[in-house]
């Protein structure tokens, strides 16, 4: 049985694909990556020929929210172009709302939905599905499956070190991410914080897991660095640096830290971590930079400390991330911070403060993404409860670096232009007029970001 993971361009690994790609391998089956040029997704004719060419007996769409739409187009043109291929679409969005199985909800016809929608993790669930494929069998028992004629429960959550390393020969088949020197890596499963404008919280509670299930969720530090160590020096995948994807990057856990430490100690291969602020210390710095540190991400979101507080979940006053920017520019940390712009009742003026608030920590890069009212969230609950947004997710951005329906543009055009600004501050004064000017200035986010990613926060030549 072949499988054919289908995506759209991308540079950072999607890491989920190489998880269950090593899955289904491991069980005796082929897969492949089909990365699908943006002016051929709704060709007939492209579909008929790749499938058809690869022989492809399932194909599998991982889908977030924004972009459902276009995956179920996507489904309905398979469809018409090879109708025997099983199709299989999971991802987020199926995760928080299987009713995107339904033909009304995805835009297809009876005949040109999805057969089959995967809810939580799939390591399992896909295994038993290509099987099912294979043998011409129903699917609609399978644990954490959702069909037309049947909805099944989530599989429970496994833990992290009995799954597979991500297959990476299906990740760089193709050159440009193979010469990418960059390689991610996950050194843990979920993430335990409460923030209202993310799914993290409904997350755990879908997957029935409570408070202290984070230690079952941290991989064991000694096969990190043996996955680390089975890519950079076994492997022909070059590397310089090693990004780790994880939410929070497990410090808060001494006895994991000093373990991670320990075993990173000779790997000699510079890393990238993401942190929450309040977790940083110097200690913790000092004894991760020991072993390699070399970037840090945090975010600050809002710089108006009430609003991080009471509406964001979010603690820690303004001086607390000025210090943790002050302890990493004291130590050659290079840094970036992440930000939040236009959530529920926030002025103009509140998010030129968490401009402000970035240009003072003079990160390598300080970038914003646009709140987006995601049902099932807080924050979006809250907003359709007051009847500010009526669910609808067609409204939705296709990410969250696009704007939603009601989003004030003058918000917009700043969350494009936030990036460049704290790295030229001398542009500040000049952002009340250009917010005005109806252009857009999105091309101009993506091309700063992409420079200051490769220039900045990821360059290690300074280390050689």
């Amino acid at each position: 049985m072949k499988a054919l993971f289908v995506i759209d361009e991308f540079l950072i690994e999607p890491l989920g694909i190489g998880y269950l790609s090593s899955c289904l391998k491991q069980a005796g089956h082929d897969t492949e990556l089909l990365v699908v040029p943006e002016s051929q997704w709704e060709n007939v004719a492209y579909w008929h020929r790749e499938l058809r060419s690869r022989g492809v007996d399932m194909a599998c769409f991982s889908v977030t929210t924004g972009r459902h739409l276009r995956f179920a187009r996507v489904n309905a043109v398979i469809k018409k172009a090879q109708p025997d291929v099983f199709t299989l679409v999971g991802g987020p969005h199926c995760t928080f709302f299987p009713q995107y199985i339904s033909p009304i909800n995805n835009v297809g016809d009876r005949e040109k939905g999805f057969d089959a929608l995967c809810r939580g993790e799939g390591f399992d669930t896909i295994v038993e599905v290509a099987a099912a494929v294979e043998q011409r069998k129903p699917v609609d028992d399978i644990a954490g499956i959702t069909t037309l004629r049947k909805s099944n429960p989530i599989r429970p959550m496994r833990d992290m070190d009995s799954v597979p390393f991500p297959d990476r020969s299906i990740l760089y088949h193709r050159d440009k991410n193979r010469n990418n020197l960059i390689r991610s890596v996950l050194a843990s499963g979920y993430c335990q914080m409460h923030c209202t404008y993310c799914y993290a919280p409904f997350y755990r509670v879908l997957m029935g897991q409570g408070e202290g299930a984070k230690n079952r969720q941290m991989r064991n530090p000694y096969k990190v660095v043996y996955e680390i160590l089975e890519l950079a020096v076994s492997s022909n995948y070059p590397t310089e640096l090693i990004y780790f994807q994880d939410d929070i990057f497990p410090i808060y856990s001494s006895d994991w830290l000093d373990s991670f430490c320990c075993a990173y100690a000779d790997v000699r291969i510079p890393f990238h971590i993401q942190v929450r602020a309040e977790f940083i210390t110097e200690e913790r710095i000092l004894k991760l930079k020991s072993v390699g540190l070399h970037g840090i991400t945090f975010a600050i979101e809002s710089g108006n400390p009430e609003r991080r507080r009471k509406i964001l979940k979010r603690y820690g006053d303004n001086e607390m991330y000025m210090n943790v920017a002050k302890m990493l520019h004291k130590h050659n940390i290079r840094f970036r911070i992440e930000n939040i712009l236009g959530t529920p009742g926030e002025t103009l003026e509140e998010c030129f403060s968490t401009l402000d608030l970035n240009i003072q920590c003079l990160p390598d890069i300080g970038w914003a993404s646009l709140f987006q009212p995601y049902p099932g969230t807080e924050l979006g609950n809250q907003l359709m409860a007051s009847g500010e947004f009526d669910g609808n997710l067609d409204k939705l951005g296709e990410d969250f670096f696009h704007g939603y329906e009601a989003q004030a543009m003058p918000i917009q055009r700043l969350q494009s232009l936030f990036g460049i600004t704290v790295w030229k501050p001398w542009l500040r004064p000049l952002l009340p007029l250009l917010i005005q000017l109806p252009i857009d200035y999105h091309p101009i986010y993506k091309r700063v970001k992409q420079h200051l990613y490769s220039s900045r926060l990821y360059d290690v030549s300074y280390l050689k």
